[in-house]
């Protein structure tokens, strides 16, 4: 296949793979599975810089090298009743591995599963320290990196969610 000439884009290869896809769909090479919507390209090595690299169909081909493997994540269907309505759970994640930890909580490399983008997310758990803890200041917390999510450099805070035994704070990596 004869490449164009200027800067490709993740976008570009994104595009190719879904039109080999719908190719091999619409001539029945897929059998009689399901159509499935691509949602992003990831490595087949798990290198997590790499596959958030690759969920922005803007970033430039050029720092991949070029015998890296990459495998295709398809979205996840779910009939669960939250998931139609957007809500987000902790069900909504693959969680990758922990990037970190601390006296209260944790942090974990997680994989959105409707979007295959990665996030990191701080878990902490609703122990007898978070208990004797005024409320207030988890609060400020997500208030501050909500007011934050446009700043350059600055993480971002997209979703928060809770259990019974665990608050959880979904941030770019």
């Amino acid at each position: 296949m004869k490449l164009p000439q200027e800067d490709l884009k993740v976008k570009w290869l994104f595009e190719e793979v879904r039109g080999i896809y719908d190719t091999l769909y619409e001539t029945g090479k897929l059998g009689n599975e399901p159509k499935k919507e691509i949602a992003c390209l990831k490595t087949l090595e798990g290198l997590p810089s790499m596959d958030y690299y690759l969920t922005n169909l803007d970033n430039s081909l050029h720092p991949i090298k070029e015998n890296t493997l990459l495998s295709v994540h398809y979205t996840k269907e779910s009939n669960s009743p939250n998931h139609s309505k957007g809500e987000i759970s902790k069900n909504s994640f693959q969680y990758l591995k922990v990037i970190g930890s601390g006296g209260y909580s944790n942090v974990v490399l997680a994989r959105k599963k409707d979007t295959g983008k990665l996030f990191a997310i701080k878990i902490i758990k609703k122990d007898s320290t978070y208990l004797k803890t005024n409320k207030r200041i988890y609060l400020a917390e997500v208030n501050i990196m909500k007011r934050l999510i446009d700043i350059p450099h600055i993480v971002g805070l997209h979703y928060t969610f809770q259990t019974q035994n665990e608050l959880y704070f979904a941030m770019d990596p």
